[in-house]
């Protein structure tokens, strides 16, 4: 009689083992969601600052101003110096064409005694007392004071950050070496370890005299109750190196290199820019998403659209791009205006591609005028760009999203670091009016950015900037920036947004910036994006679409449908993408779920540690669920002197 009621707890216990799957995988979601939150945030802020000489080393940080890398890739930075911007900066004299209207700002050291190659005691001591009066390190995790030589990729300096503070609130410490002392090129403070400092300066003041800049500050440090940890990734000192100079991808920052020769070398073997189809390629992963936030939603998103010409580069290189999802077609929306319909302007690709038509040329004849006592050329077509910018607005689909850009369409864009460049700046829903220069306080126009605000307000104020003399005699950049200023919109500096002039100082797309320009030829922005470590990975050469078509013909009397089908061959290209492993760079910003075999080959990544330690973790509740046996009835006193055979599922079958 007992033996169906065995059978019968059998069969209930299988059908729990069944349901175990759908239980561990809703437990295993669940913390992955939560995961991807935590890991969506962009690492560390910094805040970083220089004290340069007038000469060489201005020279030197010009040159990485131009390229927006060095302390111009932080979050926020100042540079410090004997004499103001317009004496420090000589960019005719280097042979730099282009500089902005309105470039870096140079606080002036007073009484900067230059008789020796590194400022002394007594002139870091002021510097530290203005970065503390000013404030501006308050809004920032570290603050960090980097030698001008000092070649370091912010990111990957970030990440040497990151695991010791990323959030305003850390406590008081600052980065040592191996042995407990202060680098002497790189000093990094969290921003409470800053504020102890300042308040304790009179402390320190005995120690000035017979101290290097490091060990003053080491002891003021001390003094203040900060707390020294050591982090010997922060800085490689080659100054005294006696083998060939390499500059890895593991670590924060390297010196010396004070020509900029050296210095894009070191820059080069650390990840700025990579050679494609070169054998020291890093492996390369498979980028499925950037940033993810709590509900699986790709934030920010971002809105495009371009003013296309009908004729020359123009059509042939956006027709390339729309099959291969890339330029505007890579953002999460997308819009095309022209003066002519989209089988004029596109190829190809025409069959799936809506183009908004605005009645009126899209080309403007060049022009001179008098600026900074000389002659120089112009394009004024703000007149142009105005109309555009009514079209977008009148669509109205830019709402829906949290950045709307205009893009060029000779500009090479990395999608992902597209969006992360604009979340660092605008990491909360709540964005506010931001519009964003990408060279010094100049709005260069091949790529311009607008938070979901201020479109907003500069939809509602347009008319408002096409009202005064003269105003569409402008290039579109200056009418757009004067614009968005009188409607109270606020201009970001954001240099990784866009790396620009490559025809007038040739080298190649890096790893740092979101795009690129100019690049009017396919193969060219090709070039360029593979140097970026964007990779393709081409599907079949061709691929079959079928489509039913109904038409309908009328007569005052009848109506006839007619249904046809059709097939066309259209060349497509997938829209993956790869990118280059940069090890904790990326690795830190790959979703969890992403185990192929180069990551694997690299090391093992945070999803097979996550899935070993959660499988761990619910492994012990789930067993018990499982495996523990039901309440048996009470049982008489003669039922219970009977022998138990045991349970043939775990004990096996017994012999009769």
């Amino acid at each position: 009689s007992k033996v169906p009621q065995r059978l019968g707890f059998d069969r209930d216990l299988m059908a729990k083992k069944r349901r175990v799957p759908n239980i561990f995988q809703f437990l295993f979601l669940t913390v992955v969601d939560a995961t991807l939150t935590a890991n969506s945030d962009t690492g560390a802020s910094t805040f970083c600052f220089s004290v340069v000489r007038p000469g060489d080393e201005a020279k030197l940080l010009a040159q990485q101003f131009f390229e927006g890398i060095g302390i111009f890739g932080c979050d926020e930075y100042m540079i410090f110096s004997s004499i103001p911007a317009e004496e420090f900066f000589q960019p005719a004299q280097w042979g730099i064409k282009k500089w902005p209207q309105v470039g870096p700002i140079v606080h002036v050291v007073p009484e900067w005694d230059q008789s020796s190659w590194e400022p002394d005691v007594h002139t870091m001591k002021k510097v530290w007392e203005q970065v503390t009066a000013l404030g501006l390190y308050q809004q920032y995790d570290w603050t960090l004071k980097m030698d001008a030589e000092v070649a370091f990729l912010s990111p990957r300096l970030k990440d040497v950050l990151t695991p010791h503070c990323s959030a305003l609130g850390c406590e008081a410490i600052f980065l040592a070496d191996g042995n407990g002392k202060m680098f002497r090129q790189v000093h990094a403070l969290t921003q409470a370890a800053v504020t102890q400092m300042g308040q304790n300066t009179h402390a320190c003041k005995e120690q000035v005299a017979d101290a290097s800049q490091e060990s003053y500050l080491l002891d003021c440090l001390t003094v203040s109750g900060a707390k020294a940890i050591k982090e010997p990734k922060l800085l490689a000192d080659f100054t005294h190196a006696t083998v060939g100079v390499v500059c890895n991808t593991s670590t924060g920052s390297f010196y010396r290199f004070p020509s900029w020769g050296q210095y894009m070398s070191c820059m080069g073997q650390a990840g700025y820019s990579v050679i494609p189809k070169s054998p020291s390629n890093p492996a390369k992963v498979s980028w499925t998403r950037d940033v993810l936030m709590k509900g699986g939603y790709l934030r920010p998103t971002i809105y495009c659209w371009a003013l296309v010409q009908n004729a020359g580069e123009e059509p042939e290189l956006m027709d390339w791009q729309r099959e291969r999802g890339l330029g505007i077609f890579a953002c999460d929306g997308w819009m095309v205006v022209s003066n002519a319909s989209a089988v004029e302007v596109l190829q190809g690709q025409a069959w799936h591609t809506n183009v908004t038509i605005i009645n009126q040329p899209t080309t403007v004849a060049k022009t001179f005028v008098s600026k900074n006592g000389g002659i120089v050329p112009i394009i004024p077509n703000a007149g142009v760009f105005e109309r555009a910018w009514q079209a977008v607005f009148q669509k109205g689909h830019f709402r829906d999203y949290d950045w709307t850009l205009k893009l060029d369409v000779n500009v090479a864009v990395v999608p992902e670091r597209l969006r992360a460049v604009l979340k660092s700046r605008c990491p909360n829903d709540d964005c506010g009016k931001k519009l964003l220069q990408t060279f010094g306080k100049d709005l260069e126009g091949p790529v311009e950015a607008l938070s979901n605000a201020a479109a907003t307000s500069l939809a509602a104020g347009l008319g408002q900037c096409s009202s005064g003399l003269d105003w569409d005699k402008r290039p579109e950049n200056e009418w757009l920036a004067a614009c968005t200023s009188t409607l109270g919109i606020t201009a970001m500096s954001t240099p990784a947004l866009l790396s620009s002039f490559h025809q007038e100082m040739p080298r190649p797309c890096d790893t740092v910036h979101a795009s690129f320009h100019p690049f009017p030829q396919a193969d060219k922005q090709e070039t360029c994006l593979e140097q970026t470590g964007y990779y393709y990975i081409q599907a079949p050469a061709t691929t079959t679409w079928t489509t039913t078509r109904t038409t309908t013909s009328r007569t005052s009397t009848s109506s006839t449908a007619t249904t046809s089908t059709w097939t066309s061959t259209v060349a497509k290209v997938a829209p993956n993408s790869i990118f280059i492993w940069e090890r904790r760079s990326l690795q830190r910003q790959l979703p969890v779920w992403v185990i192929t075999m180069e990551n694997e080959h690299q090391g093992i990544p945070f999803a097979i540690g996550l899935v070993a330690g959660i499988s761990l973790l619910i492994s012990i509740p789930v067993y018990g669920l499982c495996c523990r046996r039901p309440m048996q009835p009470a049982r008489s006193r003669a039922e219970e002197l009977v022998e138990d055979p045991g349970d043939p599922l775990i004990q096996g079958e017994r012999s009769p």
